[in-house]
């Protein structure tokens, strides 16, 4: 009997999680519509609290499923983080539409639509560091010095979705013959072993920048 890698997305998983994020506005849509009309009085004040109530549970719905849906890989800081916060900007933008629709008052909808917005200028900030400290690592890798290095510490005490969160120590000896350490993290079901010996990349110019290092394993 075959055990498949956890780590491997399918298919089907990667669009079930599309298929969430659609849903996930169609009840943002649906319960700003809600928002917008539910007064309580009559049958159209009381089908805008079905709308309210059938959008707000949908969106729950969702969230606790989409732990289920993601692939294994998806359930990262560094990638979960940005999708579900680029998924409440989204719902907010749709839902100030949906509030204006049901009746709500022009200045309302406005107001959580500029919500979504900001939520996305967020995340977008979030996603460009990220690529900026991504291409920083590229850069020292590829004109920076290297020298072998020895993990000394592998450590876990939280997790984010159900993957461990670890604590990877490395200690590298520098040109200047300074023995230093740097301190990673990192999410993921297979972290390096503590003894194993890795290729450090580091700045030759400031060896004690933490941000122009980074270890191959």
């Amino acid at each position: 009997m075959s055990l498949r890698d956890p780590s491997a997305p399918t298919g089907p998983r990667v669009g079930a999680a599309a298929l969430a994020c659609l849903l996930a506005l169609v009840a943002a849509g649906v319960a700003g519509w809600g928002w917008g009309g539910a007064d309580g009085d009559g049958p159209q004040g009381g089908t805008h609290v079905v709308a309210l109530f059938v959008g707000q549970f949908l969106s729950i719905l969702l969230l606790v499923l989409s732990g289920f849906v993601l692939p294994y890989r998806w359930r990262t800081s560094s990638v979960l983080g940005p999708l579900l916060v680029g998924l409440v900007g989204a719902d907010l933008v749709v839902a100030g539409l949906g509030y204006r629709i049901g009746g709500g008052s022009a200045a309302g909808g406005l107001g959580i639509a500029i919500a979504g917005v900001l939520v996305l200028a967020v995340g977008a900030s979030t996603v460009w560091l990220k690529r900026r400290a991504r291409a920083r690592r590229d850069d020292v890798r590829a004109h920076g010095a290297a020298v072998a290095g020895l993990i000394t510490e592998v450590s876990t005490s939280e997790s984010v979705n159900n993957v461990p969160r670890w604590r990877i120590v490395v200690r590298f000896v520098d040109s200047a013959g300074d023995t230093r350490y740097w301190v990673d993290h990192r999410t993921t079901y297979s972290p390096p072993a503590q003894g194993q010996q890795v290729l450090v990349h580091y700045d030759p110019a400031n060896p004690g920048d933490k941000r122009h290092i980074v270890a191959d394993y």
